[in-house]
């Protein structure tokens, strides 16, 4: 659900495997340039927070990404149709997936996803909040939970969170409406 930590635990995530390992490429897609933008800031401010010792240098970071002197990168960008054709990634982020345009995702997948299944130590990680049942995420995610595909479900629901009693739930149900609180709380596909 909304507000439950998962981009800083992806960052922290991230950060730990680029210090871990080496010669390893990491990518991070959103459906907006801003927010992949953002989730790059979040990797390093983790990795600036470490102590010395446990990182390698950064041979430069920015908005877009980060080098490390152990041969890890980071890199990031929306999600189009041929975003990271022809890279090697070991690590692919794709942010809120099914709110990618319809149009881009399936061709996004059909290029991205062969490299990744290329190699035995690639990882992808997808996640969203649901966006209805005609897209992507919601054949990927259905497929998960059906035993049907190699990809492990997680869900993390809003009273998971600290402080997301049923008085917060309530409240919330009256501000936000029951339709909109239902699918980006409740993680109902169906709204």
């Amino acid at each position: 659900s909304r507000q439950s930590g998962k981009t800083t635990t992806i960052a922290a995530y991230f950060a730990w495997y680029m210090c871990f390992h080496s010669d390893r490429n990491l990518a991070i897609l959103a459906n907006k340039q801003t927010t992949a933008f953002e989730i790059v800031g979040k990797v390093i401010d983790v990795f600036k927070g470490l102590p010395f010792f446990l990182k390698p240098g950064i041979i430069n970071a920015g908005a877009g990404g980060m080098k490390l002197d152990n041969g890890c990168m980071l890199t990031s960008q929306a999600t189009t149709k041929t975003a990271q054709i022809g890279f090697t990634i070991h690590v692919l982020y794709a942010d809120e997936f099914a709110h990618i345009q319809k149009s881009i995702a399936r061709h996004f997948w059909r290029s991205v996803y062969p490299t990744l299944a290329s190699s035995n130590i690639s990882q992808c990680i997808i996640c969203s909040t649901p966006h209805g049942q005609g897209n992507l995420f919601y054949q990927l995610w259905d497929a998960a939970m059906k035993g049907k595909s190699s990809f492990y479900p997680i869900r993390v629901d809003y009273w998971q969170v600290p402080g997301h009693d049923e008085k917060w739930c309530e409240q919330m149900k009256k501000d936000f409406g029951e339709e909109f609180f239902a699918q980006e709380f409740e993680l109902q596909f169906n709204v």
